[in-house]
């Protein structure tokens, strides 16, 4: 299973996926006009990582805005997650001023069992995940 990364746009997220890390980082706006093209590689990912024989994952997400069709198609990866048998430890980071978001997190916490932390920021900087992959 191979990892990967997908640089952000101005409606999309970047997506950095690294199974021999186990870390799934999704990171900045989501409003593509047809997310599933944007979402579909990583439910494939979670298929796969499903039966690998790792144990856990950390999952960072770190939306600024996220369109009621990411929102879905977020959820969908989410219980995937949930079903995967895996520990997953989920971070859901949210600007300290974007209570959306904050919401947005407080509902999904409540409807998936997994491990999930609420964490406000500053700032949520997908340039600095690019930064680091550009190496």
């Amino acid at each position: 299973m191979n990892g990967y990364f997908i640089k952000s746009s101005n409606i999309t997220p970047a997506i950095y996926f690294d199974p021999e890390n186990q870390i799934l980082d999704i990171r900045g706006k989501s409003a593509p006009l047809e997310p599933l093209r944007i979402y579909e590689q990583v439910y494939d990912s979670i298929d796969q990582y499903k039966n690998s024989g790792h144990k856990k994952l950390k999952v960072n997400l770190a939306l600024k805005s996220v369109d009621t069709s990411s929102f879905k198609c977020l959820y969908t990866v989410l219980k995937k997650l949930d079903l995967s048998g895996k520990i997953i430890n989920l971070n859901w980071y949210y600007e300290n001023d974007n209570l959306e978001m904050k919401d947005k997190g407080m509902e999904v916490s409540k409807l998936i069992n997994i491990q999930f932390n609420l964490k406000d920021v500053n700032e949520i900087k997908v340039e600095q995940l690019e930064r680091i992959m550009a190496y």
